[in-house]
């Protein structure tokens, strides 16, 4: 899962591979959207979390998804980026979000998810 550790050989390249998913708008936020359909459960039990940093979370788990990075070297891979990816990286998180409360807000009527 995302919060193992990778032996050496299996290491290489993951932060370089996490930078440029999350610098490419589009396939970063397909494989956020990938996150929804395919961890429905993490999904919810992370993105209702209000302890929890929601486009981390995503990032981690789309990363992961696309390519086996694990959560450590996503954030080697962010720190690779500059401001202007970063902030727009969050902007294709953030839509994923949004897209996975809407979802949940109409399965859990009474839930309450808007911050």
């Amino acid at each position: 899962m995302m919060w193992k550790v990778l032996p050496p050989e299996g290491r290489a390249g993951m932060p370089d591979k996490s930078a440029a998913l999350m610098i490419d708008y589009e396939a970063f936020l397909d494989s956020c959207m990938r996150v929804l359909t395919e961890w429905p459960n993490s999904c919810d039990v992370n993105l209702s979390a209000s302890v929890i940093n929601h486009q981390a979370w995503i990032g981690h788990a789309a990363c992961y998804l696309n390519h086996g990075a694990t959560e450590d070297l996503t954030r080697l891979g962010w720190r690779m980026m500059t401001e202007e990816q970063q902030e727009l990286a969050n902007l294709a998180a953030d839509i994923a979000i949004i897209e996975w409360r809407d979802r949940y807000e109409r399965t859990n009527p009474k839930s309450v998810t808007r911050k």
